[in-house]
Order: structure tokens, then sequence, then C-alpha cells
């Protein structure tokens, strides 16, 4: 939990986990979960997420 906290995690805030494929996320998820923070998963998380046209997605070494 402390961990949690120190990285910025809110308890008063849900919070939600991805990944590249949701596995990961479903790790850092059931972490959460443990640590007492309301947490929840995007199970396609990044690969669904890039396999939409419609959706942004930005790539190259600058930010956003």
């Amino acid at each position: 939990r402390e961990r949690f906290l120190r990285l910025g995690v809110d308890p008063e805030k849900p919070v939600a986990s991805y990944c590249g494929s949701g596995i990961n996320g479903a790790h850092s998820t059931f972490a959460l979960e443990l640590a007492g923070f309301d947490a929840v998963l995007y199970p396609g998380s990044f690969s669904q997420w890039s396999n939409h046209p419609d959706r942004p997605v930005v790539t190259g070494s600058q930010p956003g």
C-alpha cells in the first residue's frame, strides 16, 4: 500500500490498470485490490486499443 501511495495512487479515486495485452495489468489490479484500492482492469489493454483505427495512438520519441 505504501509503495502505491508513494507512486501517487489516490485512495479516494478508482484506478485503472492496463498493459500491452492485459496480463501484467491483471497482476497490478490484483495487487492494488489487495492493498485496499478500488482498482479495475482494462482487459483488452493497448493491444485492443491500438487495433481500432479511430482511436488516437502517438508513436515516436516526442511526448503527445
